[in-house]
């Protein structure tokens, strides 16, 4: 029983601590494939070793009081990790190794130690649980049958309650704690009834004294940090200065409001979303995939009495931020729905007027928002005159232009017209800086030029469109070609968004 219990609560630990591992690098290196490639590769390679490294040195000294030891070091190692990972991985970007061995590097000095130490556990309980060759089998199996079972425990517990409910640092002095705890029944020979009671004090504990308020920062630009949470999908992030609000996801600044009047923002490509009323003067009904601080939801909810605005948003967190720190509104011409943008576009038929893709995952959309598959099924929730926008970060050519180019390619395959707007571009800059680009998708087959749509624009400001600047940004419309011959159009079965973005 002792030993049964030592094994599932270390099983526990070492995937609680692969989840929030995710956590530690997401806010500097994204969520992207590499990051996750990168922790299961030294997890499993960090198992590799302490299964080996455990079975070698149970043989030697098969003793429960030195299995407690290693699981007490252990406590202090996962203690460590909040200490020092912010220090360690920005010396690793420092070192220039690029979005694919940063994340490797990292997680390999951040998480090898502690979840090596913790495969020595299995090992060292099956030497001593097996007292006769003849069970050695049965032994093991159960063994290692509890420590997948705590595994699994572990996975669900960090992933739909701590995450949710607790900072990063907290979970890990809890996961250290938890150890420090579970050593005990091998180092004071508690019974596990005496082990589960001391467990519900340290959890209390935990609850009421670690959960501390994070220190504030203080950036050059952005101000404070006033909120933070990390949620399901995010590290979410609110930040202050004397003037703006910012909301950032990981990594990623989303959106910002003037204090001085909620319905501005000191972030433009929001207003390049109303370029839509160019090509179809009569929109009443709009779908906004990703909602962020709900900047463009706000103004076309004050500046268009007569449209209705869905907004989908797949965080609840970020639902709460928005009504509560941007002040977006809820009610009859202004919806908000907390799904996923494509499970939303299959149950509901439209038709729109305009859909706005403005999703994020990292630093770019979700790949699932990005296909063949789903362009099309959005086309088909189109009112004749219906427009797509996207909001899409990257650049216009050079290496990291390959996503964008290939979003660009997929959109050709469905729309007759597909025009891009590059924000705070001018001709003559440098085409390969990474920048906003907002791409427009429409179902006109004639196509309009770049005088037409800018005297287009000018008209509408002075009519139902308050945006001062709309035929400056107009005028920015990208008209040399776009090279696509060299990337994919993407699909359900083939989008790598990763690779055409970092590679």
């Amino acid at each position: 029983m002792r030993l049964n219990l030592i094994v599932l609560v270390c099983g526990s630990v070492l995937m609680a601590l692969e989840i929030v591992g995710s956590r530690v690098l997401s806010p500097h290196f994204g969520s992207s494939v590499f990051v996750w490639g990168s922790l299961i590769s030294v997890f499993l390679a960090a198992l590799t070793t302490g299964y080996f490294v455990g079975g070698k040195v149970a043989d030697r000294k098969p003793y429960l009081q030195n299995l407690g030891w290693i699981i007490f070091l252990t406590s202090f190692v996962i203690w460590a990790i909040p200490l020092f990972s912010t220090q360690i991985i920005i010396f690793l970007i420092d070192l220039g190794l690029g979005v694919r061995f940063a994340p490797l590097a990292a997680s390999t000095l951040l998480f090898f130690l502690p979840s090596m130490l913790l495969g020595v556990v299995s090992p060292y309980g099956v030497r001593l649980a097996a007292v006769e060759v003849t069970r050695m089998g049965k032994v093991a199996g159960t063994l290692y049958a509890i420590s997948t079972a705590g595994s699994i425990l572990g996975t669900l517990l960090t992933t739909f309650v701590l995450i949710p409910l607790l900072s990063v640092r907290t979970i890990f002095y809890g996961l250290g704690a938890v150890l420090i705890l579970i050593s005990l029944l091998a180092l004071k020979r508690l019974s596990p009834v005496q082990a589960l009671s001391r467990a519900g004090l340290l959890v209390l504990a935990w609850f009421f004294f670690l959960e501390l308020p994070e220190p504030s920062i203080i950036t050059p630009e952005y101000g404070e940090i006033i909120y933070q949470r990390d949620t399901a999908y995010h590290r979410v992030f609110l930040t202050q200065n004397e003037h703006y609000r910012f909301l950032r996801f990981d990594r990623s600044w989303q959106s910002s409001m003037d204090l001085r009047d909620p319905y501005k923002s000191k972030f433009a490509y929001p207003d390049y979303f109303h370029l839509a009323w160019i090509f179809n003067p009569d929109i009443h009904r709009v779908l906004i995939i990703g909602m962020g601080g709900g900047t463009a939801s706000k103004k076309f909810y004050k500046d268009y009495p007569q449209v209705t605005v869905e907004n989908v948003e797949i965080d609840p967190v970020v639902v709460d931020v928005a009504q509560k720190y941007f002040h977006v509104p809820q009610d009859a011409r202004s919806h908000i729905t907390v799904e996923d943008g494509r499970v939303y576009v299959v149950r509901n038929p439209g038709p729109y007027d305009l859909v706005i893709l403005d999703a994020f995952f990292g630093e770019t959309m979700p790949f699932h928002l990005m296909t063949v598959e789903f362009l099309q099924l959005v086309k088909e929730r189109l009112t004749p005159h219906g427009v797509v926008a996207i909001n899409f970060l990257g650049a216009l050519t050079g290496r990291n232009s390959r996503l964008f180019r290939s979003i660009y390619k997929t959109l050709k395959t469905i729309y007759p017209q597909v025009l891009v707007f590059p924000e705070d571009w001018e001709p003559g800059d440098d085409t390969d800086l990474e920048g906003n680009l907002i791409i427009l998708a429409t179902l006109q087959s004639d196509p309009l030029s770049k005088d037409q749509i800018v005297q287009a624009a000018t008209k509408l400001k002075s009519g139902p469109v308050k945006i001062p600047r709309l035929d400056e940004y107009a005028g920015r419309l990208y008209t040399r070609r776009i090279e696509t011959d060299d990337v994919p159009i993407l699909t359900d079965q083939y989008a790598p968004v990763e690779a055409l973005r970092h590679l």
